[in-house]
């Protein structure tokens, strides 16, 4: 059996979370971080080693739904 931290020393397609000191999931789960806020995140932090500006885009968009999701009054 795969113990913890052998499963987050692997990573398929890329090595934009697997070089982070600690793994984006990781540190979601030990925080209870919702999913769609750990999305945003995600986007955020591989947005140089990754697709750059799309990510960012992706992020906006992501915490624009968020917002309206939490914070917008239900009519």
């Amino acid at each position: 059996m795969t113990n913890k931290s052998q499963l987050f020393n692997q990573q398929v397609g890329g090595t934009h979370y697997s070089d982070m000191k600690i793994q984006p999931m990781e540190f979601f789960e030990a925080n209870n971080i919702p999913a769609n806020d750990a999305i945003a995140i995600r986007y955020i932090l591989r947005h140089r080693k990754k697709n750059g500006a799309q990510d960012l885009d992706k992020a906006i968009d992501m915490l624009q739904k968020i917002k309206e999701l939490v914070y917008s009054p239900v009519e």
